[in-house]
């Protein structure tokens, strides 16, 4: 049987492209669709997606819960909307740089770039892929900066999706440890003590020669969290970008067949 909650991607596609039809008579003067989705981004950013529902839009813009319907069906879409259009915030310009290496690094950090300015967009499940304009245009983007390589067309999409990947699971470290503090109750200074006093004990049973080796060495010592988070984002990115170097080399290498 049919899901009653089954959305309806043509629906969402309309949406996303700016190709709707009014469904409804009357548009409720001085609320548009632009409207609505600014204002579910602005709650989002200031108190998180679990905030974000279709009457707290409406609160804030003063009209009734069923007036948003007119133009948006429901929270889903909307939040689709709302990454759309964050994601026009960002969006790589086209490349000037004949080094692929410089334009998909450039395009990875416009990537951890959205996830930071809007830390509610690295909640929202993939469902399906980029279907909008915008995301599209990231796509076409990240493509671009290889198109001179001898990489084929799969590779190049399997580029992308491991360095999206990459960079997800990063901005959510990097969200997940600034958000400690609200979660815990506990200020960031607190846990880094906790932490050293922490590795103090293990190095000192002796059993984490490893550990007491990186310690000695002053491995841990950074004062702030977003340098050494900042760092380790340029060194991963920096060996996924080298590991496709080495790919590229040896298609290069390789006789023509």
């Amino acid at each position: 049987m049919p899901r009653e909650d089954r959305r309806d991607p043509a629906r969402t596609l309309e949406l996303l492209w700016g190709t709707q039809s009014p469904r409804t008579r009357g548009p409720k003067p001085g609320l548009s669709l632009e409207r609505i989705v600014e204002t579910a981004i602005k709650i989002a950013d200031t108190e998180g997606l679990g905030a974000l529902s279709m009457r707290r839009v409406a609160e804030q813009l003063g009209f009734t819960t069923m007036s948003l319907y007119r133009y948006v069906p429901s929270k889903d879409e909307l939040i689709e909307l709302a990454i759309e259009a964050v994601a026009g915030e960002e969006i790589p310009a086209p490349t000037a740089s004949t080094d692929w290496r410089v334009g998909l690094a450039d395009w990875a950090r416009r990537t951890i770039q959205m996830y930071r300015d809007h830390p509610w967009v690295i909640e929202v499940p993939l469902n399906s892929p980029p279907m909008g304009p915008n995301m599209i245009t990231w796509t076409e983007r990240g493509l671009a900066t290889l198109s001179d390589t001898p990489l084929t067309g799969g590779e190049m999409i399997q580029i992308l999706v491991m360095i999206t990947g990459y960079v997800r699971g990063h901005a959510q470290l990097t969200i997940t440890l600034s958000q400690a503090e609200a979660r815990t109750g506990v200020p960031e200074a607190e846990w880094d003590t906790a932490y050293g006093q922490a590795l103090e004990r293990a190095i000192t049973q002796g059993e984490y020669p490893m550990l007491a080796r990186l310690v000695s060495a002053n491995v841990f010592d950074v004062e702030e969290d977003d340098v050494w988070l900042e760092a380790d984002f340029e060194f991963g990115l920096e060996r996924i970008l080298d590991g496709i170097q080495a790919l590229i080399d040896h298609r290069q290498a390789a006789p023509a067949s």
